[in-house]
């Protein structure tokens, strides 16, 4: 009987090492999912993603995401991650015998023939999540259209017709205000904007100390002085690493 335990409890750890090695594998480092976005993704983008995306892509073949070319198309799954030789994807894109070539129009470079073999020769690493799918128009989007992929800019401000606005955000605040057909509130009095203040920062209320303190202070720049000692305190710090704990499931994982 004992012996038939510690084989059970030896089968057991060696699944779960198997299981905890083999998701650990699935997950793409920092560095590979930094080759992909900067090397592979522009490349499906610009060659591949006309034909292989939406609702109904060539060959049942979908190559907007990780669970697309896992799953394959009509010849079978499109990837190997980790051998590029049985990689139905480098055998089409190489145009070898007996494989319809990608993309149809014409043989990709030699550089990005070798961009994409390196690619799966690292796993394939994509952090790509879910399917997509045309747009309500037919057309699809390229995600490098979206906003946060747009470089910075300075937008030009609102024009300012107002004595409310004091800063430049105030003064886009100000043009919202008018468009919905409502006026500002009055500037909150000194003990209510300590009081809001302290508990958008920290969480917590001013003590009557600060109270006190803040009430006399007339010198130029106390409202900066008190968000200073607001974002310098601990508290500060012990309420914004609650919500991140929470996300992190920290009590959860580390008991």
């Amino acid at each position: 009987m004992y012996r038939l335990l510690l084989l059970i409890c030896v089968l057991i750890v060696g699944c779960s090492v198997a299981v905890g090695q083999e998701t650990k594998a699935r997950q793409p480092t920092l560095e590979g999912v930094k080759f992909f976005e900067s090397k592979v993704r522009p490349l499906l983008l610009k060659h591949c993603l006309e034909c292989h995306s939406g609702q109904k892509p060539k060959g049942a073949l979908n190559l907007e995401s990780r669970a697309g070319w896992q799953r394959g198309g009509d010849s079978g799954p499109a990837i190997v991650m980790g051998k590029p030789a049985d990689s139905l994807l480098v055998h089409a894109i190489r145009y070898d015998d007996g494989v319809s070539g990608m993309p149809p129009k014409g043989k990709l470079p030699e550089s990005a023939i070798r961009i994409l073999v390196q690619w799966i020769e690292r796993g394939a690493p994509d952090p790509r999540q879910g399917g997509g799918s045309p747009t309500a128009t037919g057309k699809k989007v390229d995600p490098r259209s979206h906003w946060s992929f747009q470089p910075i800019a300075a937008p030009a401000l609102p024009f300012r017709d107002d004595h409310w606005s004091r800063t430049s955000i105030d003064r886009f605040v100000a043009a919202k205000h008018r468009k919905a057909g409502i006026d500002p509130v009055t500037d909150a009095d000194r003990h209510t904007w300590l009081r809001r203040v302290t508990l958008d920062l920290t969480g917590l209320p001013p003590s009557p100390d600060d109270v006190e303190a803040f009430l006399k202070d007339n010198a130029s720049g106390h409202r900066e002085r008190v968000v200073d000692r607001l974002l310098a305190s601990s508290a500060f710090g012990e309420k914004w690493a609650r919500h991140w704990l929470d996300m992190a499931c920290y009590a959860d994982t580390i008991g």
